[in-house]
């Protein structure tokens, strides 16, 4: 089974992958599912860490959907998606989203465009970008040690420029 993953999925998309595609899609997390089409869309609701892992290892594609047309927020499912070499199709408002088309790892689209993520989420399922060495290079350059070692450097030039 294909299995698209992502969250805060509306309706059209859903439609859109699901119906005109036949493309299963798998939705996790808290938000509000009640524009979810539930005959269409399998919705798990928030899952633990652990679980998420099983869920993705089977998943085809990873979905990155922005929060608006503008996010001041980086967003972690594209590191986790890219260390596991799932493809992602994203949209660009997301900060982080030229990850993406850094490593060639996947397609990122223009917010609210669904057909635009319906194709690239079929492409990236039908034929999925080359990503060899992706996941090595997340974690040598953007791991959770590398990030921590970046606040450090940057917390000890704050307090020495203090002192």
């Amino acid at each position: 089974m294909e299995t698209v993953g992502g969250d805060g999925v509306n309706g059209a998309i859903v439609h859109c992958l699901l119906l005109s595609r036949e493309l299963p899609l798998v939705v996790m997390g808290e938000g509000d599912g009640g524009q979810l089409d539930l005959d269409a869309v399998r919705h798990v609701g928030p899952i633990e860490g652990s679980r998420f892992w099983d869920w993705q290892r089977h998943a085809r594609v990873g979905l990155v959907l922005a929060q608006g047309p503008v996010q001041d927020n980086e967003s972690s499912k594209i590191s986790y998606y890219l260390r596991t070499g799932l493809p992602i199709v994203c949209e660009r408002p997301v900060p982080n989203a030229w990850l993406v088309e850094m490593t060639k790892a996947g397609a990122v689209v223009d917010y609210d465009d669904v057909e635009g993520l319906a194709e690239s989420a079929a492409r990236m399922v039908f034929s999925p970008p080359r990503v060899d060495g992706v996941g090595e290079y997340m974690v040598q350059h953007h791991s959770w040690d590398v990030r921590a070692g970046l606040y450090d450097a940057a917390f000890a030039q704050a307090r020495t420029l203090r002192s």
